[in-house]
């Protein structure tokens, strides 16, 4: 925790008497942190909540009410909830979500504008805010980004009052009106699954302003991750995936994508949760820029990580500028934070080149260990111990020619190696297994 933030690290900021919640935050150029989410009003019902912080921790008040700010729409009675918010170079807020009425089978995309010191930016929609009717069922918008041109496009689902729901987006004009050149009329709606259940959870604009969408499908037993990418019209990308769409189940019936984030080099990140029998554990994948997942990212293009024996749940996937990954949300009712390396993974890679016979014994390993693979064809191998930041320790072999069949190597470790966790490197020019040691 970094102790000059807050209090030992934590803000809490109490706006309503009950349901205070946020579920996203930005970042502006100056260091100050914006808060969307929603508070609950005295007739029960959800309001648009906003606040800032200055980079300390402490509320920002210059910015509505000693730092925060309420807004209870006038589109009707129910519930209003900031689901994404992002700042605008000018440095006017944009905050998306829905409104509905009282959680019944009704609702809309709702998108706020909020000049600098948090009052409603009356330049953009109606007042300073907008709602658009994708269906006629409920709409919930939960994600939004923001074009180079200060086009805004927000992602969520539309469920056409049934059971069933869809992807939807819909972009708007910075105005605030809505962008008819987008899809159909300004909307565009993606069904994954007849009879089935797509929800969006997150998107991302690429830099050639395709458009990302991920989320969660039900297929009649299972759920799935869902990804869609969309050109920059608004119709799917049928370079992507099956038809511009990707469905990812793991080994469960029931995995959920919350977030999705674009490395430099192009590939796709998902995270969410899966289950695991007991609770559920933080789920990650990784997709090629062509849709499909990444061999080379941990197991098959999938990795899990479990805390504990709580639910583990991954809401935010960030990438750092070196390429690392991480996953921040909740496990229990405790904070949860994971960091992958993006190149360092563990689990056979590529089963056509180094097939699943490969092991070490014993592991953990004291000092002296065995590691044992086999080579389906002739290869070049290198062997390397590397610890968790990727940074390779010792090589016990390099670019060693190896005929076809089952090899040994011992396997020493340093002298002075500290206890932790460590990765056997196997490397050959078309595969690589990182194999998980302890000492």
């Amino acid at each position: 925790m970094d102790d000059t933030f807050g209090s030992d690290g934590t803000v809490t900021t109490s706006v309503g008497s009950v349901d205070d919640r946020i579920y996203s935050i930005a970042l502006q150029t100056d260091g100050k942190i914006v808060a969307a989410g929603f508070s609950k009003n005295a007739s029960e019902y959800f309001d648009f909540t906003l606040a800032r912080y200055y980079s300390t921790g402490s509320l920002d008040t210059n910015f509505g009410n000693s730092g925060i700010v309420v807004t209870d729409f006038t589109y009707g009675s129910g519930n209003y909830a900031a689901r994404s918010v992002v700042i605008q170079p000018d440095g006017k807020i944009v905050a998306a979500g829905y409104f509905d009425f009282d959680f019944e089978v009704s609702g809309q995309f709702v998108v706020a504008r909020y000049n600098e010191d948090g009052t409603l930016d009356d330049d953009f929609g109606t007042g300073g805010s907008l709602v658009s009717d994708l269906s006629p069922g409920r709409d919930w918008g939960r994600s939004v980004v923001l074009q180079p041109d200060g086009k805004i496009v927000v992602t969520g689902y539309s469920d056409f009052a049934t059971e069933n729901s869809n992807f939807a987006l819909a972009r708007f004009h910075p105005n605030g009106t809505l962008d008819s050149t987008f899809g159909i009329d300004g909307h565009m709606i993606t069904d994954f699954f007849i009879d089935g259940k797509d929800l969006a959870s997150s998107s991302v604009l690429q830099p050639d302003g395709k458009i990302v969408a991920a989320g969660y499908m039900y297929n009649g037993s299972d759920w799935c991750f869902a990804l869609a990418r969309y050109d920059e019209d608004g119709f799917l990308d049928y370079s992507f995936g099956v038809d511009g769409m990707n469905i990812t189940c793991f080994d469960s019936p029931n995995a959920k994508a919350l977030d999705v984030a674009i490395q430099p080099d192009g590939k796709i990140v998902a995270a969410g949760w899966m289950w695991n029998g007991t609770n559920a554990d933080f789920a990650i994948s990784r997709y090629n820029p062509d849709g499909f997942l990444d061999d080379s990212f941990g197991t098959n293009g999938q990795l899990t990580t479990d805390f504990d024996d709580g639910n583990n749940i991954a809401t935010q996937i960030h990438i750092q500028p070196d390429g690392k990954i991480v996953a921040t949300g909740s496990s229990g009712e405790a904070f949860s934070l994971a960091r992958y390396l993006s190149e360092l993974v563990i689990g056979v890679l590529d089963f056509s080149i180094l097939n699943n016979s490969v092991w070490i014994y014993p592991n953990p390993v004291l000092e002296n260990a065995t590691l044992r693979f086999t080579l389906n064809q002739k290869e070049s191998v290198s062997i390397q111990l590397v610890d968790l930041h990727g940074v390779t320790l010792t090589s016990f072999m390099e670019n060693e020619r190896l005929d076809v069949g089952e090899h040994y190597q011992a396997i020493t470790l340093p002298n002075g190696l500290p206890t932790g966790v460590y990765f056997i490197v196997i490397s050959t020019a078309n595969g690589r297994v990182s194999i998980k040691i302890f000492k």
